[in-house]
């Protein structure tokens, strides 16, 4: 739900190795900020929603939000909190809150819509019935990294430095900032040497490739814009109730749907169906090393089980290579998992609950992983010769 990007995290992005990687920052998130927190102020339903999911029965796909409205209580709320320097740029299905360049702002806002198309790509394919927007989604853009610092710790209890960007269930609004403005990456370039000492230090298995700072500024502006689109899908997920906001979510579903929309090329499609080489080139490795975590307990985790880096590493990656085999070979099973899950009783569902929904959709969850496992390795074998 949320994405860390330090100086550390950037480099193993272009090994196939950030995005969780190295930080052990899920033990420490705010539970306001967990996917499907059942407590959240700002996503208790009600009998809006209820008419909505009804209209949204009735209405073409694709027609359902073309005239949204800017005015929500998300975007007042939110533009009260920000000083009168934030401008508003505006897209079909965002509006973004910025106080950086304007060209940058709308390019990111450009972003922002465009996940949104590719996101009602996948659930048309997936045969899934996402609701209408209720309004533009909100973004908020920091040119500064310390004016967003003190936003994401004064406003949504965000405290961890190396969190670049998130989702706030509780507000329905993604926040971030220009990664150029990250001290690490500015003190990087002015010492490259840096660089690659912190990503020893902190992400353990990042393996730089590129000499001094050669590459240094662009890896972290492809970083920043899968970051852009992983948490764009969250809000996306909850906001049109493909996920529902009144459970709490596993892992390999939350992080599995946002992960599988990365992307450093989103003038290209993108989505489940369109590999994003840096994850799969990771997952292989931890595959070969014999680093994953088995099937039967991954479908159950809410939360990260431990703060070990080789976990919430493999929790990601995984997640990511099981949601793209299943895009593609059991879309079916997927589809119905995802409806069951939407459709739990508000709460808190144990691991045995995840386990039996799992199921329910799959079958036997050792059967499968032996099925799915057997897939990845033949592929690693023919991406070797």
């Amino acid at each position: 739900m949320i994405t860390a990007l330090s100086t550390a995290a950037a480099i193993a992005a272009a090994t196939g190795a950030w995005h969780g990687g190295g930080q052990s920052w899920l033990a420490s998130v705010p539970a306001a900020l967990l996917p499907g927190d059942a407590r959240s102020p700002g996503t208790t339903g009600d009998a809006a929603d209820e008419l909505l999911a009804t209209m949204a029965e009735a209405m073409p796909f694709g027609t359902r939000d073309r005239r949204l409205r800017t005015e929500s209580d998300v975007y007042r709320d939110t533009r009260k909190l920000l000083p009168r320097r934030f401008h508003a740029y505006e897209a079909r299905r965002f509006v973004v809150l910025s106080d950086a360049a304007p060209g940058w702002s709308r390019k990111q806002v450009q972003l922002l819509d465009r996940t949104y198309h590719q996101f009602n790509r996948f659930t048309k394919r997936l045969g899934l019935k996402p609701r209408p927007l209720r309004h533009k989604l909100v973004c908020v853009l920091f040119q500064e990294h310390d004016d967003y610092r003190r936003f994401a710790e004064r406003r949504d209890g965000v405290t961890a430095e190396w969190i670049s960007g998130y989702y706030s269930p509780k507000h329905d609004r993604i926040v971030f900032y220009n990664i150029e403005t990250n001290p690490e990456l500015v003190e990087a370039l002015r010492e490259p040497r840096s660089a690659t000492r912190l990503a020893g230090s902190i992400t353990g298995y990042a393996r730089p490739t590129r000499p001094a700072r050669s590459g240094l500024r662009s890896e972290y502006l492809r970083a920043a814009t899968a970051t852009v689109v992983h948490e764009a899908v969250h809000q996306l997920a909850f906001h049109t109730r493909i996920q529902s906001p009144h459970i709490q979510n596993p892992l390999w579903l939350s992080e599995g749907l946002a992960t599988a929309f990365e992307t450093d090329h989103p003038d290209k499609a993108f989505g489940p169906d369109h590999e994003y080489a840096l994850r799969t080139e990771q997952f292989q490795e931890i595959l070969a090393e014999g680093k994953l975590i088995p099937l039967r307990d991954l479908v159950t985790y809410t939360r990260m089980p431990d703060n070990d880096d080789d976990t919430i590493s493999s929790v990601y990656h995984q997640s990511y290579a099981l949601i793209t085999w299943m895009n593609r070979f059991r879309r079916e099973e997927l589809r119905d998992v995802m409806d069951a899950l939407r459709n739990e009783p508000p709460g808190r569902p144990g691991p045995q609950r995840h386990l039996q929904i799992f199921e329910q959709a799959f079958g036997d969850v050792d059967r499968l992983e032996r099925l799915w496992l057997r897939h990845e390795r033949k592929s690693g074998e023919g991406r070797r010769k």
